[in-house]
């Protein structure tokens, strides 16, 4: 027989939505204490870490830019521009590798700080090869033989900064690797891969170089290039990027005057 009466009943039913309630409260704020801790994580670490990332990629992209701007202002004897494109790469350089070092902090686990170490070593030679290039251009003459040299290097950066710095002295040696800088490959990038998005603003800065180091040399000896970097400018002038077809236009139109008012080509110029 029942002996609980209806106080009771109602008592404990009422002492069991309380205590449901309190399992539910208790719950629901480990719930949101793991969710906090989520956030906290994500504020202090990965936003952080991508910002940082972020501001070390835009400083390459100004010590690039940098190094185009000394280049073209060297050729343009603008003394004053080649020593404010020098202190802008010197800046970008500095504050860069400070960056670097800040993001050392960020570093989550093993392969991120393989992949974090490998970056920074190809930077650091990439800009290592950038200010000797610099040093040698503003060096003048005297740096042309070692120019030579470096247009055998192993690395493309040393290779290519080498070639521009030729070209900008009037040297036909630079032809045969600025062929190959205008025959670079655009580079796929998809929304938010910032490395390919990088690589590719880097290609788009060695085309431009190549050719307007190409119309240096053009304008230097009144020589129209070989046909296979006329086949070459052709080809960039439908390139994706429009930075690159401009200057690939303005090249084919310069090359076109000089033909038509009777200029030799590289094959039948007198060496």
């Amino acid at each position: 027989m029942n002996t609980l009466t209806i106080p009771r009943r109602i008592a404990l039913g009422l002492a069991a939505l309380v205590l449901v309630g309190v399992l539910l409260g208790v719950v629901s704020l480990w719930r949101i204490a793991g969710i906090n801790r989520h956030v906290v994580t994500i504020s202090s670490n990965s936003l952080p870490s991508v910002v940082t990332l972020s501001r070390i990629i835009e400083s390459n992209s100004a010590a690039l830019t940098s190094v185009q701007s000394a280049l073209l202002a060297a050729a343009a004897a603008d003394d004053s521009g080649a020593t404010a494109a020098r202190a802008e790469f010197d800046r970008a350089t500095a504050d860069g590798a400070a960056l670097c070092d800040e993001y050392l902090k960020f570093i989550s686990d093993e392969e991120d700080g393989r992949i974090f170490s490998a970056a920074r070593v190809a930077r650091d030679t990439f800009l290592g090869a950038a200010r000797q290039t610099l040093d040698l251009v503003a060096a003048g003459d005297d740096g042309s033989a070692r120019l030579r040299e470096l247009l055998v290097d192993q690395s493309d950066n040393v290779r290519y900064n080498a070639a521009v710095g030729l070209a900008r002295r009037g040297d036909v040696a630079a032809w045969e690797t600025l062929g190959e800088m205008l025959a670079l490959p655009d580079i796929a990038a998809a929304p938010g891969d910032e490395e390919a998005q990088a690589s590719r603003y880097k290609r788009v800065v060695i085309v431009v170089n190549a050719l307007r180091g190409a119309g240096l040399l053009i304008d230097a000896g009144r020589v129209a290039p070989a046909e296979s970097i006329v086949t070459a400018i052709a080809v960039l002038e439908k390139d994706p990027a429009q930075d690159v077809r401009e200057a690939a236009t303005a090249l084919r139109l310069k090359i076109g005057r000089l033909t038509t008012r009777g200029g030799k080509t590289a094959e039948t110029a007198a060496p």
